[in-house]
């Protein structure tokens, strides 16, 4: 916690006032130069070391790479010390490359009836409010998709889907991409590089049961390879999330930094 203690200090001290008194809350830099579990994620991998981690090394981003043989489940979760309030409305962003991606289609497709199109994605990202909801994406390095949950976990073919390149433009941290989801209401919408791709409704992935299950946790976040069906390596540097602060919060921020103003004076 002390990490994330660190994190949200810096996001106080930068993020009031950029987007209508929104706080800005940042979640893992690779800049302070070690890998998300250092910073306070939980990294698993199932079964034990058949993914391979390559800490930042002054490179400014961590890699994950679960090639081995589709076997790995591998990535790094995160449940937030504060609400993700999809009433207020909350944005989480995560920088990454995608450097290689594999999601085997003969055997990913796991529409009933089949409909030859894959399901499932070397690197997904689960994003998940207060309320259990949210979305689940699934990263191909020419696709960002959203997994439904009616039926649960398919890929469809002509909604909620965005075609991009993932693997970016250049090498190292020049070639890092943004993918920003916004939550609001019922809805959320995906940006890509500050380019809108879609918009739809926040998923419920609850009725879901299995050895691994996380889509019962309130204000979860995760990045990594969740399906034996695929397999990717990635480069992670940055996330973070914006909140709109409740009133109270509004408040007392507003009179600590009216303190700080006459300190200042002084």
């Amino acid at each position: 916690m002390k990490h994330y203690a660190r994190l949200l200090a810096l996001g106080l001290g930068l993020g009031v006032g950029a987007t209508g008194f929104a706080q800005i809350i940042p979640l893992y830099s690779g800049a302070l130069n070690s890998t998300p579990d250092a910073q306070g994620w939980l990294y698993q991998n199932l079964p034990a070391g058949t993914a391979v981690v390559t800490p930042p090394g002054g490179s400014g981003y961590t890699t994950l790479n679960t090639s081995a043989a589709y076997l790995p489940y591998a990535g790094w979760a995160a449940v937030t010390p504060f609400n993700l309030d999809p009433a207020a409305g909350f944005r989480v962003r995560f920088d990454f490359k995608v450097l290689a991606e594999d999601h085997g289609a003969s055997t990913a497709d796991h529409s009933n009836p089949p409909d030859g199109l894959a399901d499932r994605a070397g690197l997904s990202f689960i994003i998940l409010g207060s309320d259990k909801k949210g979305i689940e994406l699934g990263v191909w390095t020419d696709e960002i998709w959203g997994q439904t949950d009616t039926p649960m976990f398919e890929h469809h073919q002509s909604q909620e889907r965005g075609f991009v390149d993932t693997t970016g433009v250049g090498t190292g941290m020049a070639g890092l991409n943004r993918l920003d989801v916004t939550v609001i209401g019922g809805n959320y919408s995906v940006r890509f590089n500050d380019n809108l791709l879609y918009s739809a409704a926040t998923k419920d992935y609850t009725p879901f049961v299995g050895a691994i299950d996380p889509y019962e946790t309130p204000n979860f976040l995760f990045l990594g390879d969740d399906t034996t069906s695929a397999s990717a390596t990635f480069q992670f540097s940055y996330a973070e999330v914006e909140l709109v602060p409740e009133p109270a919060t509004l408040a007392a921020l507003g009179i600590g930094l009216a303190a700080l103003a006459r300190r200042r004076r002084r």
